[in-house]
């Protein structure tokens, strides 16, 4: 039998052509390989921007100063008062951060905190009869505050170069109070008491400042960032402003955060 020259020919050509394929791919596997890990190489570490997670804050002071207090406003009125704060140090909240850049990072946070404090203003009048004549007045209240501070990082370390920045950031801070629950009971000279219990109200119940933050971020290999600081926050404002409650204008806080 006698083949086809054409035939014969274009069986040869995709022969070869098979055979050139087999072999060649390998090595076009391998070019893809290493440009899918040059494209991995060129993207920065963090595939998000966002991150969410929660932060612990301890106060290293009470919201409220203690006090005491001794006015005169007339030859027989002596009026002693006194100021005992008893805060929970200890609050927390929720963040949210964005990160603009390798060395750029802006976080909103939502921070709880619980304070308390007692209060007690004693008026003793000195009658013409040589006796006294003693008024005690007795306050306690509780409340709730949260903070809203918006800190604009910047790390001194690009992620790329280190597991651990170094930061420093600055921001404005924003402080509402709630639930505020008063009990006030005042003692007559005659041993009667007056009992009340209308809630205190706050010079202002949006305050304001300015924070300063210093601190350092650690990120492992899930990704998990552990962030601790220290924040220094200056009020412009304050919720309560006069007595028997004056809010600290200088506060100091250790933060630390845990986002992913």
């Amino acid at each position: 039998m006698q083949l086809n020259p054409r035939k014969t020919g274009v069986r040869r050509a995709a022969g070869m052509i098979f055979l050139c394929g087999i072999l060649l791919a390998p090595i076009l596997r391998a070019q893809s390989s290493s440009s899918s890990a040059r494209q991995e190489e060129e993207q920065p570490r963090f595939l998000k921007r966002f991150s969410v997670g929660v932060r612990a804050s301890i106060l290293t002071m009470d919201l409220l100063s203690s006090a005491t207090n001794t006015a005169t406003p007339n030859a027989e009125t002596v009026v002693a008062q006194t100021l005992t704060p008893a805060n929970l140090r200890l609050g927390g909240g929720v963040t949210v951060e964005y990160a603009a850049s390798r060395r750029v990072l802006v976080s909103v946070d939502l921070l709880y905190h619980y304070f308390s404090y007692s209060a007690d203003t004693t008026t003793n009048v000195s009658l013409p009869d040589g006796t006294s004549q003693i008024t005690d007045v007795s306050e306690g209240l509780h409340a709730r505050y949260y903070d809203l501070p918006i800190v604009f990082r910047y790390a001194t370390l690009p992620a790329r170069t280190a597991s651990a920045r170094v930061f420093l950031g600055v921001g404005p801070d924003f402080r509402t109070i709630s639930d505020i629950r008063t009990a006030t009971t005042t003692t007559n000279a005659d041993g009667s008491q007056v009992f009340d219990y209308t809630p205190r109200v706050p010079q202002n119940r949006v305050t304001y400042g300015v924070v300063a933050v210093a601190g350092f971020r650690v990120k492992d290999d899930f990704g998990i960032k552990v962030t601790p600081e220290v924040r220094y926050t200056r009020w412009l404002s304050s919720l309560f402003d006069g007595w028997p409650a004056q809010q600290r204008r200088n506060e100091l806080q250790v933060v630390i955060g845990l986002t992913f």
